[in-house]
């Protein structure tokens, strides 16, 4: 090889070792440029992990963002979870007996319970909530658009509410109101938030009132009301027995029920007169049969139709078919709701159980002689229907009637205990009257007695209720639909 060529061999060698040296270098550049961008990524999701940690932790997310608006006006996550545990509690309340048979377990978190196609129990009680802000949200803006302030009573009755939420914490083992208040209802809920959002309620439920009063009836609507509906508002007086034909097996539902639609058939051929029949069905049952007295609306669907028949008359006796059984049916009248209602206020003292659930003689005395001595003392002083509201509010055991001066208003004859009821309706009562009557069962005690006063008759007030109602849900969905609700990104932390 010529001296010339091994120069240029040479030279291409180095060239090609510079060059791979750089294409090295390169490639490891590009490498570390690679780990610093992946490293860099890493970090920001890092970071913005710890910052939505600390985020949902605190209170930033539930307090400064919308999770609902509800006509303009906007709710945030705090308040959104008040309304959320609002509603599952009073839906606990009043389903406790039923959740298993719902499927609904209180144990496990409502996100990982199906509550339909598609949704959890957890996005049913926010949709319940945002209905309940939708609701509220209408009253309360059109209250004020009305110009409307609750009464001093709401009033007091919302700061009594608010003021009992201190005496609830402690007695529930928290530290201050704000902790129980925040365990109970949410992340962010404090003293100050829950009662605006009191306020905000009662203010709807007074303005509710303050409509469904409103609205006022001719003696002529409230006759045709009663017309069309008479069927459903008159009460029904019968004597019925029934006859099961439930089968341990289903093999043998078919002779149960036949033998039951014989036992019914037998009842109905063999009792010709009330008393009769009251003996033989008394003689088949556990416990006494006597008169049921029903309005209409209540009337079993097997033997409604018949019941209702306007050639109904005394004496009329038939068998009626129901799901697992058979009804034996004897008919004695029908009224039309007439009988007037009447007004009353009561001071009830109760009378004490010992420790197995009985009364004493003694208790029985000691609580006589408290309710003669409160009846003294009001005949003692003004004697007025205002001054027995005072001491009913003071000293009466009966928590349904104690915050408003111990009334029941135009109440309808036998829907109050028999002693109070006889009492009452009694014929030769008077307004004004005072008595003491003892009830021993449900109640057990002596109820001290202002009478007020007769009402109108029963079927005017079931005429007035249902025109009122319809009206009243008219005029809501009407304004309900100016307010639209529209949902926020946080709403979803409520759950």
């Amino acid at each position: 090889m010529s001296a010339s060529k091994q120069k240029k061999l040479r030279q291409q060698q180095r060239e090609q070792g510079v060059e791979k040296h750089q294409l090295a270098r390169q490639e490891a550049e590009k490498k570390a440029k690679r780990s610093k961008i992946r490293n860099t990524i890493i970090g920001i999701i890092v970071a913005l992990c710890v910052i939505a940690v600390i985020l949902l932790n605190s209170n930033l997310l539930y307090r400064n963002f919308s999770a609902v608006t509800v006509g303009g006006e906007s709710y945030n996550a705090s308040e959104l979870s008040f309304f959320y545990n609002l509603e599952y509690s009073n839906f606990i309340n009043q389903n406790s007996s039923a959740l298993p048979y719902l499927g609904l377990d209180t144990s496990k978190s409502l996100k990982s319970q199906s509550y339909g196609e598609g949704q959890t129990w957890s996005d049913f009680f926010r949709e319940a909530a945002g209905e309940y802000l939708h609701e509220v949200t209408m009253l309360t803006q059109e209250a004020q658009k009305a110009g409307f302030e609750m009464s001093e009573d709401d009033r007091a009755a919302l700061e009594e509410e608010l003021s009992s939420l201190d005496t609830i914490s402690v007695q529930s083992g928290y530290p201050n109101v704000d902790s129980f208040l925040a365990a109970n209802y949410g992340k962010g809920c404090n003293y100050k938030l829950v009662s605006t959002l009191m306020e905000k309620i009662f203010v709807a439920s007074a303005y509710a009132q303050y409509v469904n009063d409103s609205y006022e009836y001719s003696a002529g609507e409230l006759e045709s009301q009663y017309l069309e509906n008479k069927d459903s508002y008159d009460n029904y007086s019968f004597v019925s027995y029934y006859a099961s034909g439930s089968a341990d097996e289903d093999a043998d539902e078919e002779k149960a029920m036949a033998e039951a639609k014989k036992l019914a058939e037998s009842l109905i051929r063999d009792a010709e007169t009330e008393d009769e029949f009251i003996n033989k069905a008394s003689a088949l049952s556990d416990s006494e049969v006597d008169v049921t007295k029903l309005q209409g609306s209540s009337l079993a669907s097997a033997y409604s139709e018949w019941m209702q028949d306007p050639a109904r008359k005394e004496g009329d006796k038939t068998v009626a078919e129901a799901d697992n059984g058979y009804y034996a049916l004897y008919f004695l009248s029908r009224d039309g709701n007439e009988t007037k209602t009447v007004s009353a206020r009561h001071i009830l003292v109760y009378v004490e159980a010992d420790d197995n659930g009985e009364y004493s003689n003694d208790a029985k005395t000691e609580a006589k002689k408290k309710a003669e001595d409160i009846l003294s003392l009001w005949k003692s002083e003004e004697a007025t229907e205002e001054s027995f509201a005072a001491l009913a509010n003071e000293y009466s055991d009966d928590t349904g009637s104690n915050t408003k001066g111990g009334l029941y208003e135009e109440f309808k004859l036998d829907s109050m205990v028999k002693e109070f009821n006889d009492w009452c309706f009694d014929k030769n009562r008077r307004s004004g009257d005072t008595g003491i009557v003892f009830n021993d069962g449900s109640y057990t005690g002596y109820h001290i007695i202002y009478f007020v006063g007769e009402g109108r008759p029963y079927r005017e007030i079931l005429s007035d209720s249902a025109l009122r109602n319809a009206d009243f849900t008219e005029w809501k969905t009407a304004a309900l639909e100016n307010y639209t609700v529209q949902w926020g990104f946080t709403s979803g932390l409520v759950s």
